[in-house]
């Protein structure tokens, strides 16, 4: 038989059981950080700071090429195996936009980690093409920017979903 005495808790149990408790709480905080720092630094935007205090110019800047009427159309088309990024500039009279350097920035909306610059070659007639070999299919955040001979500058950004 059993007394009493020899199943009371004591001291020591109450102590082990919260050492216990606040070490498991502790061991999974670490492993749920750890993970969270691993898979995203917290930057999304470099030089944030400055940038917010610039977004005047931001804005100046998208007011002016609104008043040009200049568009883009951007878009993935199937090649093969592979795609081929397409981007049509145009005037505000339709008239096509040709002979630009044109930088591309294919971007992951989730992670920078996949983020990559994309070469555009001027095909004519406005249109602007490369091929995307190796890209993921899924959602893609495409943004378009060039500057104009006068010193305008046109930016367009388009969210697109490769198959």
């Amino acid at each position: 038989m059993t007394t009493r005495a020899q199943n009371r808790i004591t001291g020591f149990h109450v102590l082990f059981g919260m050492v216990a408790f606040f070490a498991v709480v502790i061991g999974v905080n670490v492993i749920f950080i750890t993970r969270a720092i691993s898979t995203f630094p917290g930057e999304e935007v470099h030089r944030a700071y400055t940038r917010g205090a610039a977004y005047n110019e931001t804005l100046e800047a998208r007011a002016r090429q609104a008043e040009r009427g200049w568009t883009a159309s951007i878009g993935f088309a199937p090649w093969g195996e592979d795609y081929v990024l397409v981007v049509e500039l145009r005037d505000a009279d339709g008239q096509p936009l040709g002979g630009l350097n044109v930088n591309t920035m294919l971007e992951r909306p989730a992670t920078t980690a996949l983020d990559r610059s994309v070469t555009l070659e001027d095909a004519g007639d406005g249109r602007y093409v490369a091929a995307l070999t190796g890209v993921d299919a899924g959602a893609w955040n495409v943004r378009v920017a060039t500057e104009f001979s006068d010193g305008a500058a046109f930016e367009a950004r388009r969210s697109l979903v490769l198959r």
